[in-house]
């Protein structure tokens, strides 16, 4: 796996920098939740550390859902693991959004 680019999407939201971000963190992610498949803890681990990177670089949610849904299906998860896989992206972009909000 490659070093781990940096990018905000909130500066360019397209180009050269922003695929190869994209393609990391895909790659990334498709790893760690292989990697954890079976395992509730590693599982939720990999999805909050999906969300904290892509939060970091500022991603569009709509991006960041459709990149995740992707990475969960070339995971291998089943229909039911993918919704339980939605459930926490969406809990820990709360729970990492939530001190933006409140400042």
């Amino acid at each position: 796996m490659t070093d781990r680019p940096t990018h905000n999407f909130a500066e360019q939201p397209d180009g050269d920098d922003a695929d190869r971000f994209v393609t990391w963190l895909q790659e990334a992610t498709i790893a760690s939740l292989t990697r954890s498949y079976g395992d509730v803890e590693g599982t939720k681990a990999a999805i909050f550390l999906y969300v904290s990177r892509a939060h970091e670089a500022h991603m569009p949610d709509g991006r960041m859902a459709g990149l995740f849904g992707r990475c969960v299906v070339d995971a291998g998860y089943s229909e039911e693991e993918d919704e339980a896989a939605f459930a926490w992206l969406e809990h820990f972009h709360q729970t990492v959004s939530k001190p933006h909000r409140d400042s």
